[in-house]
C-alpha cells in the first residue's frame, strides 16, 4: 500500500475512511458517502484511489460539476504526487442521428481518450455526468479489434489501410491537421489517432513500414522517431462494414413497417441512400445499440 503524507492522516485514520477503503479492497461497488464539503470529497476520492489502486467512477449531475471535480481532483493529485492526467472525464455524447447532430469534436475526443485508457489501467478517477450513462458503448472486444499496434518492419498495404481507417471514422484530407484525419501521398501515410498527442507519419517501402515518426501539424515537420504507433478508431462507434450492414437491416425493416406513410418512408429512404453510399452521417456514434453485435 503506497504511503500517504502525514498531512492527510486525520482523514485516512477516520473510521468512515477505513470502512470505505476496506470495502473497496474487498471488491465492493457503488459505495455512497454523504456529509463531506466540496473540497473534501475530491481529497477522499484521490486518497482512496491511491491507497486501493482501484479505478473509481464518479457520476456528477452536470457539466459544471464535472469541471469543478476535475479541477479539485487534479489539484489534490498533484499534492499527493500523482499524475493529474489520470483524472479523466467522460462527457455526455449529446448527438442526435435523426436530426444530423454530431457530438462536439472535443467531446468525442475526450470519450475516445477515456475508452482507450481504461482497458490499460491508466485512469485513477473517471468523471461522468449522469446523462453520459444513457449512451450504449461498444463492447471491449470490438474496441480492441479496432485498435492496432504498428512497428517498423510490419506489413501495411496502404490502400487497404486507408480504406479500413475510413471505416473506423477517419476523414481523408490532403494535409493532416486535426485528430481523426488521414492522408496518403505515395508511400507516405499520415494519420492522427484521437488518442495520440501528435499525428503519425508512416513511411513505406512497398508494403513494409520503413519508419514511424511523430510530426507537428503546424509546419508538418518530424518531431521525433517512434518505436511503435497505436492507431485506434476515430469514432467510438465507427461505421465499419459490419455496423453499416446491421443498420441497413434495421432501415429495411423500417421501410416495410412504414408502408403507406410517405413522410416516414422518405426519411427511411434517405437513410438507406446514405448507407448504400458506404458511410454514416452526423450523430452516427449514438447508434451503438443498432450497430453493435453484442
Amino acid at each position: 500500500m503506497p504511503g500517504t503524507h502525514a498531512l492527510w492522516s486525520p482523514v485516512t485514520r477516520a473510521p468512515f475512511f477505513s470502512s470505505l477503503e476496506r470495502s473497496l479492497q474487498e471488491g465492493a461497488r457503488g459505495r455512497r458517502l454523504t456529509g463531506l464539503v466540496e473540497g473534501a470529497r475530491a481529497l477522499v476520492l484521490q486518497l482512496l484511489a491511491q491507497r486501493t489502486g482501484r479505478t473509481l467512477l464518479l457520476v456528477v449531475p452536470d457539466d459544471s460539476a464535472l469541471e469543478a471535480y476535475q479541477r479539485d481532483l487534479s489539484a489534490f493529485g498533484a499534492l499527493l504526487g500523482r499524475d493529474p492526467k489520470r483524472i479523466m472525464v467522460f462527457p455526455a455524447l449529446d448527438a442526435d442521428p435523426y436530426y444530423g447532430i454530431a457530438p462536439h469534436a472535443e467531446v468525442a475526443r475526450e470519450r475516445i481518450l477515456a475508452l482507450d485508457a481504461l482497458p490499460r489501467g491508466e485512469v485513477d478517477v473517471l468523471l461522468a455526468p449522469a446523462r453520459a450513462l444513457l449512451d450504449l458503448l461498444p463492447p471491449p472486444r470490438a474496441w480492441n479489434g479496432w485498435t492496432r499496434l504498428f512497428r517498423r518492419g510490419d506489413t501495411l498495404p496502404p490502400d487497404r489501410f486507408v480504406l479500413q481507417a475510413l471505416g473506423l471514422g477517419y476523414r481523408r484530407v490532403d494535409i493532416v491537421s486535426a485528430p481523426g484525419e488521414i492522408s496518403r501521398r505515395g508511400g507516405i501515410v499520415d494519420v492522427f489517432p484521437p488518442a495520440a498527442e501528435e499525428p503519425v507519419r508512416i513511411e513505406l517501402f512497398g508494403d513494409a513500414i520503413e519508419s514511424l515518426r511523430a510530426f507537428d501539424t503546424d509546419h508538418q515537420r518530424s518531431t521525433g522517431e517512434l518505436q511503435e504507433a497505436v492507431i485506434g478508431p476515430a469514432m467510438e462507434s465507427p461505421p465499419t462494414a459490419e455496423a453499416l450492414a446491421r443498420l441497413s437491416e434495421h432501415v429495411e425493416r423500417g421501410l416495410e413497417l412504414a408502408a403507406g406513410e410517405e413522410r416516414t418512408l422518405k426519411q427511411f429512404r434517405e437513410l438507406a441512400d446514405l448507407l448504400e453510399g458506404g458511410g454514416g452521417w452526423p450523430g452516427f456514434e449514438s447508434l451503438t445499440g443498432l450497430t453493435s453485435s453484442e
